[in-house]
């Protein structure tokens, strides 16, 4: 693999507050996938595209409080039907909460992760 990525672990959405966020902002980029990477270290199929879109600003809470935050896509810039969803708080820019949701072998999976005090 040439050129920068990001790699696709746990807290990745921290790297994502550190970008220009704005409304209307998006960005393409690359990530690769650590489970894939695991499995087979040969494997030639780790990296993917990812689009990132600033879809609007929301008022979220979660157990920690009550922010006012960017709203953020994550989707596959390929054929994958994954979709992600964070909140990034617009004073720390630390996530708040975060919906992904992926497709598995035919079977859909949701999970919900929201900062806590």
């Amino acid at each position: 693999m040439s050129g920068p990525l990001f790699a696709d672990i746990p807290g990745s959405e921290i790297t994502i507050g550190c970008l220009p966020l704005a409304e209307g902002y998006s960005t393409t980029f690359r990530t690769w996938d650590i489970e894939k990477l695991a499995l087979n270290s040969q494997a030639r199929d780790i990296a993917r595209l990812v689009q990132l879109n600033v879809v609007g600003s929301e008022r979220v809470t979660v157990p920690a409080g009550t922010f006012d935050s960017y709203k953020i896509e994550l989707t596959s810039a390929t054929r994958e039907s994954n979709k992600e969803t964070v909140w990034i708080a617009k004073d720390s820019r630390m996530p708040v909460k975060t919906v992904a949701v992926e497709v598995l072998r035919g079977v859909t999976m949701s999970t919900t992760s929201e900062l806590v005090p």
